[in-house]
């Protein structure tokens, strides 16, 4: 539910969209600028989806009111973890304080972090535990003191030996943490699948991993949470993986949520002339990173997972993009693809988007080398879709 109108001046984590529901999300601004229009475009789904378009300024200043929140009891953190806007990153876009309400903490025997990351070719999550250890441990502290779980598994496919070593050596004076080193195999990282090869359970047909004791966690989710709980910055960027063999200079990439897909490849120098798809995927660039899957075209857009069931995109020719999730670096530039096969085609659909934010901006070619992290910068003049 739109609570700007044409006119008003944004920053960076403003809220610009409520939570229409229990099984929903805020949604903020991911760019500083002025409220153009508020308008309706088509979903994935085929249903019309409430937008907020911006006019960037270029300055990405942020909200002056951000401050982090108050963390004394159960239900501060859930406010906190609600009021973040954070939706599952590992691409289901469920928000994530649903998982987290459970009127009876006894119930829950183990969280499971996912580290597994199990589909070709995207490497962001990768990053996230490498580059932020430090958020995810709190992160996971902050689980584990509020849910007082007995149980907290780190659990990373074996194709990730840097990220074992590294976080069996973070856990290692941690009461409750432990690390599980799992196959590399599709599809390790669904829910299911994950739960029984870490805690043995087996989740029956049309029953939750809470029914099984269980909760699971993305990584790059968690991390976002412990970033809102210390800053007060609302989920307002994310890491896509752009790979594949038709780029040019393969990457992870953070930028604001909404980016085009067009601009991320153009970002990432580009197509290679030479291969025999670029013509399927021209057609498909006006597609926007981050949310809801929204039909190709030339000015599409992509809704932002506020109260969606399933979140994210990835395209289903050889070397295709994969849209990976917020906060990643350049494992294809070290030689570290995930996989070697080629991804499948997986379109999300959406259950109930609320809101999405379409903002202008003039180029996102400047970049900052941090840490092995690219990270887009914003100017004015130009469509970028933000959710």
């Amino acid at each position: 539910i739109p609570v700007v109108k044409p006119g008003d001046s944004v920053r960076v984590g403003q809220l610009i969209g409520k939570a229409g529901g229990f099984v929903s999300a805020p949604v903020y601004a991911s760019v500083s600028g002025t409220v153009k229009k508020i308008g309706q475009q088509v979903g994935s789904g085929g249903r019309l989806m409430q937008t907020v378009v911006i006019a960037a300024d270029g300055k990405q200043e942020p909200d002056p009111d951000l401050k982090p929140p108050k963390l004394d009891t159960m239900q501060d953190f859930l406010d906190a973890v609600r009021e973040s806007g954070m939706v599952g990153l590992g691409g289901a876009g469920f928000p994530t304080v649903v998982k987290l309400t459970v009127k009876n903490l006894e119930r829950v025997k183990a969280v499971i972090i996912n580290g597994a990351e199990c589909e070709p070719y995207i490497t962001s999550d990768t990053r996230t535990m490498l580059d932020r250890s430090e958020e995810l441990m709190e992160g996971a502290r902050l689980v584990q003191h509020f849910l007082q779980v007995r149980r907290v598994i780190f659990a990373i496919e074996d194709n990730k030996p840097r990220c074992i070593q590294l976080y069996r050596k973070l856990t290692k004076d941690e009461d409750g943490m432990e690390v599980c080193a799992l196959k590399s195999l599709y599809p390790q990282g669904g829910e299911k699948v994950l739960i029984y090869n870490t805690i043995g359970e087996i989740v029956p047909e049309g029953k939750l991993p809470l029914d099984v004791g269980a909760i699971v966690l993305n990584c790059t989710t968690l991390a976002n949470i412990a970033r809102y709980c210390k800053t007060g910055m609302p989920l307002v960027e994310k890491c896509v993986t752009v790979d594949g063999g038709a780029i040019k200079e393969p990457k992870n990439v953070i930028v604001p949520i909404g980016t085009s897909i067009k601009d991320l490849i153009d970002f990432a120098g580009g197509f290679k002339e030479d291969e025999a798809v670029r013509p399927s995927l021209d057609s498909r660039l006006g597609e926007r990173v981050a949310g809801i899957c929204q039909r190709f075209e030339p000015r599409g857009v992509q809704g932002l997972g506020s109260a969606t069931r399933r979140h994210g995109v990835a395209l289903d020719k050889p070397g295709s993009l994969g849209v990976g999730r917020p906060n990643g670096g350049v494992p294809s530039v070290h030689g570290n693809r995930h996989h070697g096969s080629t991804p499948d085609a997986r379109r999300m659909e959406a259950s109930t988007c609320f809101a999405i934010l379409v903002a202008e901006q003039d180029s996102i070619l400047d970049s900052i080398h941090t840490k092995t992290l690219f990270r887009v910068k914003t100017a004015k003049s130009r469509p970028l879709l933000n959710l």
